[in-house]
């Protein structure tokens, strides 16, 4: 009986540890891999390595042997969870084309960097927990701890970056644009898988992390939005009419673009900026001239002004 209960005990101890290092390294994968995807931004690299930070933490939590360490571990975990929601948010509009102002993005830092120092008081002041124990559950530590008066300040945080989220959704919807209900209906989703996964954790006491693992979701949701995201505008297949020799030569072209170049020219094309570019494709200036003189000699254009209005006119005659 007692060897049962034993075994027992160790399959648990170790499925938990099992549990907490699958994500922390799936995450580290993610994050790994997404610096080699041709479609990223830098506010989705914050967020896969905010999910990254989170796990590992929960990982180093779950095998601390001292109460110091482990409230180490607990403000480490905080570092990716604060400024997860914000690398979110920011995904979310540049996913739909929202262009948010560098005062918000700034103020939004701030706060951010005013939650991270109130989550991490525990061990110096008593606001946050009023005490905090290391305790061990099934042979895994544990923080217990006792909620103090401004707990209820990162529900507040949570819950007005989860309500701004919901907003966006909505007003990209109702100003049409996103290309469909697909992009809003995983946003959404996103969104509250979190926020129910949170608050579950609030009210019925677990013995592992869930938020680990919904995380982790939340960074698959993400990326679904990012490889369906349509660029604004494409090119039309060859025109039915017939085509100058320029316009055979420009779609023939086209054919012949690398990823990174046919994502500059369908940029260019929206109507974007150059600097704006930069920003999305997270390039130098140097590196986008590089780009544009092999896409304006593939494509037989000039430069950007006859670029865009080739490809327009080569558009309207197809309709």
């Amino acid at each position: 009986m007692l060897l049962s209960e034993l075994q027992s005990l160790a399959t648990k101890t170790s499925g938990l540890y099992f549990a907490y290092g699958t994500m922390a390294f799936l995450s580290l994968i993610l994050l790994v891999g997404l610096f080699f995807a041709k479609q990223k931004s830098k506010w989705l690299l914050g967020l896969f390595g905010c999910v990254s930070v989170v796990n590992t933490g929960y990982l180093m939590l779950s095998l601390a042997k001292s109460l110091p360490f482990a409230l180490f571990c607990n403000a480490f975990s905080y570092l990716g969870s604060v400024f997860l929601p914000f690398f979110m948010l920011m995904q979310i509009t540049q996913a739909l084309n929202i262009k948010v102002s560098k005062a918000v993005v700034t103020a939004l830092v701030a706060v951010g960097f005013a939650m991270l120092l109130l989550t991490s008081s525990p061990g110096i002041l008593d606001v946050y927990y009023k005490s905090a124990e290391l305790v061990t559950q099934n042979g895994v530590s544990v923080l217990k701890k006792e909620y103090g008066v401004l707990h209820i300040t990162y529900l507040f945080y949570l819950v007005g970056y989860f309500a701004a989220m919901i907003t966006v959704a909505i007003y990209s919807v109702a100003k049409k644009k996103t290309s469909g209900a697909a992009h809003s209906a995983i946003l959404i989703a996103a969104v509250f898988i979190n926020l129910a996964v949170w608050l579950l954790e609030q009210f019925i006491e677990t013995h592992y992390e869930l938020l680990s693992v919904s995380y982790v979701v939340c960074e698959l949701f993400l990326l679904g939005i990012t490889f369906l995201q349509a660029p604004a505008e494409r090119v039309s297949p060859p025109p039915q009419k017939p085509l100058s020799e320029q316009g055979k030569l420009f779609l023939d072209g086209l054919s012949t673009l690398t990823a990174a170049e046919r994502a500059i020219y369908e940029l260019h094309i929206s109507g974007i900026s150059s600097k704006e570019i930069m920003t999305r494709q997270s390039i130098s200036e140097n590196t986008l001239k590089y780009h544009n003189r092999n896409i304006y000699g593939k494509l037989g254009v000039s430069g950007k002004k006859e670029l865009v209005a080739i490809a327009r006119e080569l558009g309207a005659a197809s309709k």
